[in-house]
């Protein structure tokens, strides 16, 4: 249920919320402050439809991914001094999906030392950039992830709907994942096939209601099975 969920997975799931019903990929990032909590957000903007004019953030760009945005997000508060780079290792990076090499790189140049996401990405994750050389291993930099549950499976059944509504065929060969991802594969099916996700957008309803609503088909899926 959404209030089991912890406050940096709630900012992150909801942002992908945003994005999806903005046209987008529904991915979102959210970076965490062991004494703040939630400092900054973004969400995918790379199609985004959107009117809601913050000038923080990319739009329209393939640069316009979620973690990239959070990151512009952090450091329009949080300019960059050498003691703000000390500071920020302690600050954390939560994201839906694993990051590509772009949004890793900009995660190594950050000075955060970790990220934790919920689904890998069999097509662009790229967490084996974390020790890919010398230099970058001895950063110590922590990816936790994936973590396969509840909150991975609404979170790539919102992908998967988007994918399909952009044209292309999903399945688990198009798209190797994890037995573990199995639920999330068949609920975004349902989803596809229903249309509920834009009917639940042009209600405006709100992520933790869609959430706990999609919790519970998950639950159902599992019965069945």
């Amino acid at each position: 249920m959404w209030e089991q969920l912890s406050l940096p997975w709630q900012a992150a799931i909801g942002q992908a919320w945003t994005a999806y019903c903005a046209g987008s990929l529904p991915i979102g990032a959210a970076i965490i402050s062991p004494e703040a909590g939630v400092i900054a957000e973004g969400r995918n903007r790379v199609y985004d439809t959107a009117d809601d004019g913050d000038p923080l953030q990319l739009r329209h760009h393939f640069m316009a991914h979620a973690e990239q945005n959070a990151f512009l997000s952090l450091g329009f508060r949080r300019r960059e001094k050498p003691e703000t780079k000390q500071t920020l290792a302690s600050y954390s990076l939560y994201t839906t999906l694993e990051p590509c090499d772009m949004c890793l790189g900009t995660l190594i140049q950050s000075g955060l030392k970790s990220v934790h996401y919920l689904i890998p990405d069999p097509v662009g994750g790229a967490v084996e950039t974390l020790t890919a050389t010398a230099h970058v291993h001895q950063k110590g930099i922590m990816a936790q992830g994936a973590q396969p549950g509840p909150a991975a499976d609404i979170a790539l059944a919102w992908m998967i709907v988007t994918m399909v509504k952009g044209g292309m065929t999903i399945s688990p060969e198009t798209f190797p994942l994890p037995a573990a991802y199995s639920n999330g594969f068949a609920l975004g099916t349902l989803l596809t096939q229903s249309g509920e996700l834009d009917q639940f957008c042009a209600e405006q309803m709100p992520v933790s209601s869609v959430y706990d609503l999609l919790f519970e088909r998950l639950r159902t899926l599992h019965q069945v099975e």
